[in-house]
């Protein structure tokens, strides 16, 4: 395939803005997922000194769209398109369609952060891409209840095995239909899978990459949640478990400013109480799936700490003395985390 695509880019080297004297070289990196099945990606190097200068992907997302393109035209077009790499088009070869953009060279978000963590510059970035992002999302918001069929379609169609399909399916059930969580809730585009790893700082602006669990519809401030969980797992090198119950009781003091942020737009955007519960709920529900989804495993996936996590979240009991205590904790070890 790599020797295809090179005679065909020697044959468009001026659609490709390739000089003729240079060489061209790719370089291919297979699918590092079991979700990414079948799909690859190719960076084309031009010249002696091999500089990044075009990607090259034939990942699809639910919409038949490749990721770095945008997974919502003609729907928010132009809103998604300001966080894109640069679209160059798509060709076909071999009754293959590949899409086509040039490479981002910048630093990642999560880079940024790693050099400087305790810098309040970096997480002053943090907030500027948490404004840019999810103004664009309420400004596109719709109230609706059918966010749970969606993202079961998306997993689903990203789950290779039939077992997990099924665990998927009975977890949901469980956590969904236990609380009812069929409310309407204001929702908007999504990306479905942030992390800072996709988050790119281009001179004042931001990309984002990898929108393969995309989505028409998904409560707002879900994406920040896994940017915040996230950060606090890659970034803070906490457990999952408790970086989810670090976000709902506010216990990392680097992400409060975040917090506080995903809190005040959905007061913007009108979200009560439950309407705060549910999209929790959900953006843990949308975690498990991809996990399911991408690692293809569910044997190392421990169900129930997520299903306890819901349920605390739920549950009006949660201030038990026990759970106080336990909440106490929590607060104490992770003040003290380095």
């Amino acid at each position: 395939m790599i020797t295809k695509l090179i005679d065909y880019l020697e044959k468009n080297r001026k659609l490709f803005k390739i000089p003729e004297n240079e060489k061209i070289a790719i370089e291919l990196h297979p699918p590092w997922r079991k979700s990414h099945n079948g799909t690859c990606q190719y960076i084309v190097y031009v010249g002696k000194k091999r500089i990044e200068t075009i990607v090259i992907r034939e990942s699809i997302s639910l919409y038949g769209i490749r990721c770095r393109c945008n997974p919502y035209k003609p729907q928010f077009s132009e809103d998604v398109d300001n966080f894109l790499p640069e679209n160059k088009g798509s060709f076909s070869l071999n009754n293959k369609e590949y899409y086509w953009s040039d490479r981002i060279q910048e630093k990642t978000l999560m880079s940024i952060i790693s050099e400087n963590p305790r810098d309040p510059d970096t997480w002053k970035l943090v907030s500027d891409f948490f404004h840019k992002f999810s103004s664009t999302q309420i400004e596109n918001s719709v109230l609706s209840s059918d966010f749970y069929d969606e993202l079961k379609e998306l997993i689903n169609q990203k789950i290779k095995q039939k077992e997990g399909t099924l665990v998927f399916e009975e977890f949901c059930d469980l956590n969904i239909l236990k609380f009812n969580d069929q409310k309407k809730v204001p929702c908007s585009w999504s990306h479905g899978d942030l992390w800072s790893q996709d988050i790119f700082l281009v001179g004042t602006s931001w990309r984002i990459i990898d929108w393969e669990y995309s989505l028409q519809v998904a409560p707002i401030g879900s994406d920040m949640i896994d940017l915040y969980i996230t950060l606090a797992e890659h970034n803070l090198k906490m457990s999952t478990p408790d970086a989810w119950r670090g976000f709902w009781y506010n216990e990392i003091p680097q992400l409060s400013k975040l917090r506080e942020d995903i809190f005040s737009v959905w007061s913007t955007a009108g979200f009560d109480d439950e309407q705060e519960k549910s999209t929790y709920k959900y953006a843990l529900i949308r975690s498990v799936g991809r996990i399911i989804s991408q690692e293809g495993e569910t044997n190392k996936l421990d169900l129930k700490v997520y299903s306890q996590i819901i349920f605390e979240v739920t549950d009006k009991k949660i201030h038990t003395p026990l759970s106080v205590i336990q909440h106490i904790f929590r607060l104490i070890r992770n003040r003290y985390r380095i």
